[in-house]
């Protein structure tokens, strides 16, 4: 697995399966969380998010799974892992109780491509942070408070650059 995380896409039957290699985090979940967004537009189409051949989460990436989660639905979103590496990666955090997690990949049709990726400015990474962690802190569990208090930094930052 690379030591940079790496995002790719493929073509689907249905959609697209969309991969992460690495590590995710912040960095990542943004750009994850637009080509998303952007190919859901289109009623028709399905993502599978491949985490088979992930090593790590962090907070802000999983708020960002919760998000697309919430955004798009089970029907047009899904994450796919195999269940060793679903305890690994969700564990913790018990979001593979709310996400709908599965071991099913769609084949790619053709060639994968690797999603390109500029750099998101410090504002756009604190409003995407701030985001992911007010939705984790909709969930009960342990970390809630924690993640609340992310958001709410992120937010006071956010407020003080204007």
């Amino acid at each position: 697995m690379p030591d940079q995380a790496v995002l790719k896409f493929g073509r689907t039957e249905a959609g697209y399966r969309l991969c992460l290699e690495g590590r995710g985090t912040m960095h990542e979940s943004g750009w994850a969380e637009i080509f998303v967004d952007e190919v859901l537009a289109d009623p028709t189409v399905a993502v599978v998010f491949d985490l088979s051949g992930c090593q790590y989460l962090d907070s802000t990436f999983l708020g960002c799974l919760l998000g697309m989660n919430s955004r798009h639905g089970p029907s047009r979103f899904r994450v796919a892992t195999p269940p060793d590496l679903t305890r690994k990666l969700f564990g913790a955090s018990k979001l593979d109780l709310v996400l709908k997690i599965s071991a099913d990949l769609p084949p790619v049709i053709g060639e994968y491509m690797v999603l390109r990726r500029d750099e998101m400015n410090s504002r756009e990474i604190a409003r995407h942070i701030m985001e992911c962690h007010r939705r984790l802190a909709e969930i009960p569990g342990p970390q809630q408070n924690a993640f609340a208090a992310i958001a709410k930094q992120m937010a006071r930052e956010l407020e003080t650059r204007g």
